[in-house]
């Protein structure tokens, strides 16, 4: 493979070219005029959309700690804009969300979600549009179950990961130095098993930090294997075999970088047909190669790396995806799609063909490979925080690949301590509002769906 161009310009211009816009979404909160903007103006933005899992609707977590449901039709005209069908505010700071396995509008009691709110338990909640008429209606979201997770001095955690089990039978919560696994049908503390990933917190040994990530292995596994990734902000994943004994057993451990070019880990997961390979996406990254894949068969010695190149180097989390490429098939497997965003606003889709995947044996540990980006564009001039490829349905078999985008980050703005401004300054001042305007007109629009 060759070498990930440094330079943007390095990419040809066609792979530049901009898909199409189908819908967008405006940022949640409305400005407030500039004379009183507080951080909260340029705060308003989308961080993060998951998709339902057949495609037809999305949950889009904002800054202003909302979450609220769209829905996807399957044809659409081009920039259309985007009118959520509820928005849900919990009582305190949103740390992590995840949809029911197999969740679909046509099975309304399997049509919900879980949410991990600061200082309170995890709930289980309706995601069915409400029949009611008006905003505070449609905003209420029935609670189903609740699953607390409380530490040793009797307060409720609130975990900054969150997932399911393929089969939906397991919930697992990701905190500092502890994953919380509950039992789905069985609510409440009785169910909760508490695996430790460093026997005390003043232990060197084990997974030390947040569990920032969560990620079981794909459903597609062979039966009787229960392995679960878990990565922190410390910088390493763990892998957790949920198997051994009555919580599971730390099995591997991909290290934090110890030279610096990786800060914590925001995103794990495993490839849907190989299980051996993971993803991991970074943070606070001086390397541009913050996206990596890993082969696990070598945990016993150093592990074989694929870099997926984009710039990271701030603390916000930013998102990949990854999907099937069914055109090409080898064997009855098919190539790889790795959707990657960026703090430059560029969405880059790395293709992996499926003997690539199939005969790459991960045994050369001499050096790290970086496949080039079969495709790169700008969404946005922000940050991309998410990506994620829509799942193909019925209905839009045949039709164009479809992703979605959220892009935006936290911006501070310095109060001027004079009570006055020259002529020049107010000068500045109109024309950097003009231009601000101009680069927040799709910052604004911060969720978007694209057609490739």
């Amino acid at each position: 493979m060759a070498h990930l161009p440094e330079d943007d310009t390095a990419v040809s211009n066609d792979n530049l070219l901009r898909p199409t816009l189908l819908f967008s979404a405006s940022t949640p909160s409305k400005p407030t005029p500039r004379k009183r903007r507080s951080n909260a103006h340029s705060n308003a933005f989308f961080r993060e959309a998951q998709l339902c899992p057949d495609g037809t609707y999305l949950l889009a977590h904002s800054e202003d700690r909302s979450l609220s449901l769209f829905n996807l039709p399957p044809t659409t005209t081009s920039g259309t804009h985007w009118i959520p069908e509820w928005s849900h505010h919990p009582p305190a700071s949103l740390l992590s969300f995840a949809w029911f396995p197999g969740a679909t509008s046509t099975n309304p009691p399997y049509f919900a979600f879980v949410t991990g709110t600061r200082d309170q338990p995890v709930h289980l909640l309706d995601a069915n549009p409400s029949s009611g008429e008006g905003e505070e209606v449609r905003a209420k979201r029935r609670t189903r179950a609740s699953y607390p997770i409380i530490d040793h001095t009797e307060k409720f955690v609130g975990p900054n990961s969150i997932s399911f089990s393929p089969d939906g039978s397991s919930l697992y919560c990701g905190y500092e130095n502890a994953i919380e696994i509950f039992d789905v049908n069985v609510p409440g503390v009785s169910s909760a098993r508490r695996l430790r990933t460093t026997p005390t917190r003043s232990s060197k040994d084990g997974q030390k930090g947040i569990i920032s990530t969560l990620s079981p292995t794909p459903a597609s596994t062979s039966p009787g294997t229960e392995l679960l990734a878990a990565g922190s902000f410390s910088g390493s994943v763990g892998l957790y075999d949920l198997t051994i004994g009555e919580t599971g057993a730390l099995v591997g451990l991909i290290p934090a970088d110890e030279k610096g070019q990786r800060g914590g880990v925001t995103k794990v997961q495993f490839h849907p047909q190989y299980p051996h390979l993971i993803y991991i996406a970074h943070r606070s990254s001086p390397s541009i190669h913050s996206l990596q894949m890993y082969d696990l068969r070598n945990l016993g010695t150093a592990l074989a790396e694929v870099g997926f190149g984009r710039r990271a180097r701030g603390s916000q989390r930013l998102g990949f995806d990854l999907r099937v490429d069914m055109s090409d098939v080898v064997g009855g497997t098919g190539g790889t799609e790795v959707a990657v965003g960026d703090q430059d606003g560029f969405v880059s889709i790395y293709k992996q063909s499926s003997l690539e995947l199939t005969g790459w044996e991960g045994n050369d540990t001499s050096s790290t490979t970086y496949p080039e980006p079969a495709r790169k564009f700008r969404v946005s001039n922000d940050a991309v925080g998410s990506v994620s490829f829509v799942p193909t349905t019925a209905e839009t078999v045949g039709n164009p690949t479809r992703i979605v985008t959220c892009s935006g980050s936290r911006k501070f703005e310095v109060a001027c301590d004079s009570d006055s401004h020259s002529d020049s300054d107010e000068e500045e001042d109109i024309d950097g509002s003009k231009e601000e305007s101009e680069i927040e007109g799709e910052g604004a629009k911060s969720l978007q769906l694209w057609s490739l």
